[in-house]
């Protein structure tokens, strides 16, 4: 880098004042403090091609989001880039994590108006997060919020003094109505088939 500004300020003194070369020799002089960061940290790179390569989808979609239809559409359109990038950036491989998004949506719903809260129930497998044995006794209050089933379908139960939330692969409904022991079973299948999030 030594030998290059050397070069520079060698080959500017002749050329005319405004000259674009001139200038180019000039600019590269006077911000030579900021030309030079990168070498004294190793974090900092010479060039920003990584973060355009980042912002390149969102440059290229905010011109395809002029063809979106509506500012409906371009709500929906904006909506999934930003759910896709946030996927990428914390490690996820986009169409994996949208196939298993959309997989695991209309489950919930379902559950939600098939099941009938407060039933009584049984654990089904032991968990090692939570002191409940197979077999132990619970009460299912309610289907868990939304945000806690981003890895499952889960449940609030109760036994004794303490509730916790526990997966609904692992409750067997004892005392729930027709429609509640139905969408749990069809659950427990399409859990035990492989299918679990």
């Amino acid at each position: 880098m030594a030998k290059f500004r050397q070069w520079l300020a060698g080959n500017v003194i002749g050329l005319p004042a405004q000259a674009p070369l001139a200038q180019a020799f000039g600019y590269a002089l006077r911000q030579w403090s900021a030309l030079i960061r990168h070498t004294e940290s190793g974090i900092l790179m010479p060039d920003n091609n990584a973060l355009e390569r980042h912002i390149r989808p969102i440059a290229l979609g905010r011109a395809n989001w002029t063809f979106a239809g509506s500012p409906r559409g371009g709500k929906a359109a904006a909506t999934m880039y930003f759910l896709l990038g946030t996927a990428r950036l914390n490690g996820f491989e986009p169409y994996a994590w949208l196939k298993d998004t959309l997989e695991k949506l209309p489950w919930y719903y379902y559950l939600e108006e098939q099941l009938s809260f407060p039933c009584e129930a049984n654990v089904r497998k032991a968990m090692a997060s939570l002191p409940l044995p197979t077999g132990e006794p619970v009460s299912v209050i309610g289907l868990a919020h939304e945000d806690r089933c981003r890895i499952g379908i889960f449940v609030w139960v109760r036994w004794g003094q303490r509730d916790a939330v526990v997966p609904l692969a692992q409750i067997v409904p004892l005392n729930g109505d027709e429609p509640t022991r139905v969408a749990v079973s069809d659950w427990h299948d399409w859990h035990d088939q492989g299918y679990a999030f």
